[in-house]
């Protein structure tokens, strides 16, 4: 993606990190996971000069995305967390631990059943 590209998601609200290297966060050392979150938000906030505030997780497992990592997201200054754990958050307890769908599940996807 362009500069261009990335500065209007991010003036949008729509750009988020994925980390820099695409681990599992849950499988790393902490000092790795600290500076995997840090590395693509900052990378991200100086390109745009915008706040990087979500971070969809690698994998998205409850290995990689353990009580651990949302706390560290949290202090690395992320406010949303988006896993891979399908569903709704209707009983919100950690918001850096989100639920979310695939999009091959709701309309128009592939696993979508009428």
């Amino acid at each position: 993606m362009t500069k261009n590209q990335l500065q209007e998601l991010a003036n949008l609200k729509y750009l988020g990190s994925h980390t820099h290297s695409h681990y599992p966060l849950g499988l790393l050392e902490t000092d790795h996971i600290i500076e995997e979150l840090k590395q693509s938000k900052t990378y991200f906030e100086t390109i745009t000069q915008s706040k990087i505030e979500t971070v969809a997780y690698p994998y998205g497992t409850d290995e990689a995305c353990t009580t651990a990592v949302s706390k560290l997201a949290s202090a690395a200054g992320y406010k949303f967390g988006f896993t891979t754990k399908r569903g709704t958050n209707s009983n919100i307890m950690d918001k850096l631990l989100l639920n979310r769908f695939d999009c091959n599940d709701v309309v128009g996807g592939k696993n979508y059943n009428l």
